[in-house]
């Protein structure tokens, strides 16, 4: 049997009142990490939109939802009703964190605005997720999504090939990396009041996290004054650096992050005379002549299979790997080894797989993935009776009366 290990944040209590992606993702990384995650829903919307949004399905199931909600009690407490409000009041009494990805000014309007909430609890920490932040702006009203992000943020201004249109991203990769920040945000802030006693307010806006993705762009826009602009899956500094079709109608990615990489690669396709090439000569010249390059790596590519050239560049000391899809991660033993995909089981439709954790291997405190999405409304009774106290029969009439 294997040691079963301390969770980092177990008796951390948070509940989450949110949909989509960010908060929910946030929340279940505390989760993973043994927070107890409560996930609040509106039953009258079907709860998370994840639920009815989030295709394929098996028995009514979501696989979007089970991606984000993994492991977490769902509960719906009708937030409109000032009884179902009065319930989260009490639970948030003994909350460590509130998570709420209502747009700005809505949780105001619900009481669910920070000075509301701090009178209840002044130890809560309470993180808004918000679009374009809570502080006055011209976004601050817009809707928000993910690919709002991810031009206003200039992603899409510097992905694609050059001369195409904007591009996003293949996945929501703004709402994605905000969810870490959102969990990042919440054990600093956690951090710091097992420290002084304080709760406090984030106010995280999902556009300010996209743009934190932006590598040395603004910075390289700051010291030369030049915008930069698409370069497809070239880099404009290192090279050969791209993306490469193989016999087989497979592709890899090649990467020469130094001069020696080059070289090696050089000598492994069977151009050695590249390295005497006065064009050659450093690595942004290797770079900026690609003409020269790329049709000799291209010929090597040809001529064998993705495995192929993988083995023999890897074997020559050169960054190269194969381009996947989800049927080639899912049969590589690597990711079920490293327990980035995991199987649970679901009480509706059996043994499912789903993402782990990255943080599965931490020493002491690994991450947990084990148990699937709760169902809507699913831990009601369970929050209502051991978390507030409730006997059966104030639960049947707060079932009665369309409470929860």
């Amino acid at each position: 049997m294997s040691e079963v290990k301390p969770k980092a944040l177990a008796g951390m209590r948070v509940v989450e009142a949110s949909s989509y992606i960010a908060g929910p993702l946030g929340a279940k990384i505390l989760g993973d990490l043994g927070a107890d995650v409560i996930k609040i829903e509106n039953k009258s919307t079907k709860g998370d939109a994840a639920r009815y949004a989030g295709a394929p399905f098996i028995n009514g199931v979501s696989s979007f939802m089970q991606t984000l909600n993994a492991g977490k009690k769902c509960i719906t407490f009708n937030l409109k009703d000032p009884k179902g409000l009065k319930l989260l009041y009490d639970l948030l009494k003994e909350t460590d964190v509130f998570i709420d990805n209502r747009p700005a000014g809505a949780s105001e309007k619900q009481g669910l605005g920070y000075e509301k909430l701090r009178e209840i609890n002044p130890k809560l920490i309470v993180i808004r997720v918000t679009g374009y932040g809570l502080t006055p702006s011209k976004y601050r009203d817009w809707i928000a999504f993910d690919p709002l992000f991810e031009g206003l943020a200039g992603f899409m201004a510097v992905t694609g090939e050059p001369g195409t249109s904007p591009v996003k991203a293949g996945v929501a990769i703004g709402d994605m990396s905000g969810g870490t920040w959102v969990a990042l945000a919440a054990v600093t802030a956690y951090h710091y009041r097992e420290k002084t006693g304080k709760g406090q307010l984030v106010d995280f806006s999902m556009l300010d996290g996209m743009l934190a993705l932006m590598e040395n762009n603004l910075a390289t826009y700051s010291f030369s004054k030049k915008i930069p602009g698409k370069i497809g899956n070239r880099h404009p500094n290192v090279g050969p650096f791209n993306t490469f079709k193989c016999k087989d109608d497979k592709y890899v990615f090649i990467v020469c992050g130094n001069t020696k990489q080059a070289y090696n690669l050089f000598d492994a396709i069977g151009h050695p005379e590249l390295k005497d090439d006065p064009r050659c000569k450093t690595l942004n010249e290797i770079a900026a002549n690609y003409q020269l390059t790329e049709p000799c790596v291209q010929e090597f590519a040809d001529a064998h299979t993705a495995d192929e050239v993988v083995d023999a560049l890897v074997a020559a000391g050169v960054a190269v790997g194969p381009i996947y899809d989800m049927g080639d991660i899912y049969a590589d033993p690597y990711f079920w080894d490293r327990k980035m995909i995991v199987n649970v089981e679901d009480p509706d439709i059996g043994e499912i797989a789903i993402p782990g954790s990255p943080l599965s291997h931490m020493s002491e405190t690994p991450a947990v993935v084990d148990k699937p999405s709760d169902r809507l409304g699913g831990s009601n009774e369970l929050v209502l009776r051991e978390y507030l106290g409730k006997t059966d029969d104030e639960i049947a009439q707060y079932l009665a009366e369309d409470i929860i």
